[in-house]
C-alpha cells in the first residue's frame, strides 16, 4: 500500500529538518562563546571539540532516525 508509508516518511522529514535547525541554533548560541574561548583541552581548541561533538551528535541522531525509518512507531 503506497499511501500507508506517506505520513511516517513526512514525520521523518520533519524530524530531520527540526534536528538540523536545532543543531544550527545550538552552534550559534551566544552563551557558548565564552566557553569556546577558553584554554585548549588536550591540545585542541575548545571550538574544535564543540564542532566535532555537534557533528558526531548530528550524525548519530540522523542514523538513529533513519534506522527507525517508521516515524518512531516501534509497535510492529
Amino acid at each position: 500500500m503506497p499511501g500507508r508509508h506517506t505520513p511516517p516518511q513526512r514525520l521523518l522529514g520533519q524530524r530531520l529538518v527540526a534536528l538540523v535547525l536545532a543543531v544550527a541554533l545550538l552552534w550559534l548560541l551566544p552563551p557558548l562563546m565564552p566557553w569556546l574561548q577558553g584554554p585548549p583541552l588536550a591540545g585542541w581548541p575548545r571550538w574544535a571539540w564543540a564542532l566535532f561533538g555537534l557533528w558526531a551528535g548530528l550524525i548519530a541522531t540522523v542514523a538513529l532516525l533513519l534506522e527507525r525509518g517508521d516515524g518512531g512507531d516501534d509497535t510492529g
